[in-house]
């Protein structure tokens, strides 16, 4: 056989053998790369998964924030008006009596409920509403007992103290107590009374306690 030929032979089975390994490395190459985009992606999926699950956790709890404004949807600054008129319940925290009450003398009634304005907070349970008497009329002969005070101020648990002008809601809205059978006023203690506001009232909301 010529020896060329022999040589040609040689050379093409070197060019083939070089051609299939760069073919092999090229496939393994690929393979590795449509791993690490497979891997990436699952990576991805799994992380925005987590995510979306821990989202959907802070909403249900109310761990929430958007920016400029707290979860109730008010801004920090702004200020609630409770108009005149508005009626919220409260208890005295000692008995009345009007034959040993004395004007000026001070008389604290307690919120047994939070106090809500169109489902906003104003005060919660346990806020202390202070009032001062302003005239008492001793009771005796034909004469009824009358008390009249005025609710000055709400203090809450945590201190807070927020002015009020208010009174205790009568049938004749005069805001007086007066004896009706006997000419004694004797009220216990922890009775429950209506009390309305006679001025508007400015509260700061979020703000805390």
């Amino acid at each position: 056989m010529n020896k060329n030929l022999i040589k040609y032979f040689i050379l093409m089975f070197i060019l083939n053998v070089s051609l299939c390994s760069y073919a092999h490395e090229s496939l393994n190459s690929d393979l590795k790369i449509s791993d690490l985009r497979l891997a990436y992606a699952q990576n991805t999926n799994t992380s925005d998964k987590y995510q979306k699950k821990e989202n959907e956790q802070s909403i249900k709890s109310g761990n929430y924030q958007t920016q400029g404004y707290s979860s109730s949807g008010y801004d920090e600054t702004t200020d609630i008006l409770v108009p005149a008129n508005t009626v919220f319940m409260a208890s005295n925290m000692s008995s009345i009596n009007s034959n040993t009450i004395t004007v000026g003398e001070n008389i604290g009634f307690c919120l047994n409920s939070d106090f809500y304005y169109k489902k906003i907070l104003i005060a919660p349970e346990g806020s202390i509403i202070n009032a001062i008497v302003l005239d008492v009329k001793r009771g005796g002969g034909r004469k009824y007992a009358e008390i009249y005070f005025k609710f000055t101020n709400l203090v809450t648990p945590y201190g807070r103290v927020i002015p009020i002008s208010a009174k205790i809601k009568t049938k004749d809205r005069s805001g007086v107590l007066r004896s009706i059978i006997s000419d004694i006023i004797n009220i216990d203690e922890n009775t429950m009374f209506n009390i309305i506001l006679t001025q508007p009232v400015t509260v700061s909301i979020n703000n805390p306690y």
